[in-house]
């Protein structure tokens, strides 16, 4: 806006030869330009006793206008890898060792002297984990889990687990479904 305004206002321009020079341009910006195609900015400053005009040119080469190719994706992270199964058969190591520090606590037995009768990756049908309470309602969708039987001495603790991890003891057990 402003150069619109000067340019407007501005008295010509008289280049060193005192011939007028056309509106918006300058001696010294005319040379630029003929110079064998050099571009970038230009800036010419002409005085006179009146006024003094300033004028900017840029030029940009074409290239580095409008990029020719899109700029690189970035592909999306891909989820958590599913848990790590451990030695318990398919059950994660940090799952079974949770479920056996219960069962030690709970049958007064050290961990060493339980023993694992099975332990396995389930889909149970339900939120029930395959052992629905009687007037509860659970969600019905399949759930990725584990099953971990443990006997102690003559206890024998059915534990259910989410795919988390949470666990409870199942004391009227289904037989788990048939993946």
């Amino acid at each position: 806006m402003l150069a619109v305004v000067l340019s407007a206002c501005a008295a010509p321009v008289i280049d060193s030869e005192g011939a007028v020079a056309p509106q918006g341009t300058s001696p010294a910006a005319e040379a630029e330009g003929a110079a064998d195609g050099v571009v970038g900015d230009t800036t010419a400053t002409t005085e006179s006793s009146t006024t003094t005009v300033i004028t900017t040119t840029t030029t940009a080469p074409e290239d580095d206008v409008i990029p020719k190719t899109p700029p690189e994706r970035v592909p999306p992270t891909s989820p958590a890898p599913p848990p790590q199964r451990g030695s318990g058969g398919e059950v994660p190591d940090d799952y079974l060792a949770a479920v056996l520090a219960d069962a030690a606590e709970r049958t007064g037995v050290a961990v060493e002297a339980l023993d694992v009768v099975e332990a396995a990756a389930v889909v149970w049908p339900d939120g029930s984990l395959g052992c629905p309470q009687p007037g509860r309602e659970y969600i019905q969708v399949l759930i990725d889990g584990y099953r971990v039987v443990v006997s102690a001495a003559e206890t024998t603790l059915d534990y259910r687990l989410d795919g988390r991890g949470n666990f409870f003891i199942c004391d009227a057990p289904k037989a788990p479904p048939e993946s």
